[in-house]
């Protein structure tokens, strides 16, 4: 699952000042229903459905404020109330104001419904990524 800092960012790439509609499923334009993904815009880095959708569920436990939180970038699960874990990037069902990268929400973890969701995240070390290399064309 992914940590609340990483989908802050995500949420947050620029998309709200381009058209919102170009890029997220929200209750003036889903037909009210969740949508495949990939059906929209990407954001910036290229991840699709960060606004509206789903309400994406972080692995941090939910905290009334951001006082104590870790600052390297790593979930805060401690503390809190580890029965209810943060959600964001609003959902279908939703206006566009609750669609923006501030607004977060929180519930149970045992809580289900069409308008939750998660995105899987995974860690890759810079050894495991790939360089690109570029060819040089020659003539001869």
């Amino acid at each position: 699952m992914q940590r609340e800092r990483e989908q802050l960012l995500a949420i947050a790439s620029g998309m709200m000042s381009l058209g919102l509609a170009k890029y997220a499923w929200y209750v003036e334009n889903s037909d009210f229903m969740t949508h495949p993904v990939g059906e929209k815009r990407p954001n910036a880095f290229g991840l699709y459905d960060m606004h509206g959708n789903v309400w994406q569920w972080v692995e941090d436990h939910y905290h009334d404020t951001y006082d104590g939180a870790p600052t390297d970038g790593s979930p805060w699960v401690q503390d809190g109330d580890e029965s209810l874990h943060v959600m964001r990037g609003g959902a279908w069902i939703f206006i566009p104001q609750y669609l923006r990268a501030a607004s977060r929400n929180e519930d149970s973890s045992e809580a289900w419904g069409t308008a939750f969701g998660f995105r899987l995240a995974r860690t890759l070390s810079l050894d495991r990524v790939p360089i690109a290399t570029s060819r040089r064309r020659t003539t001869g």
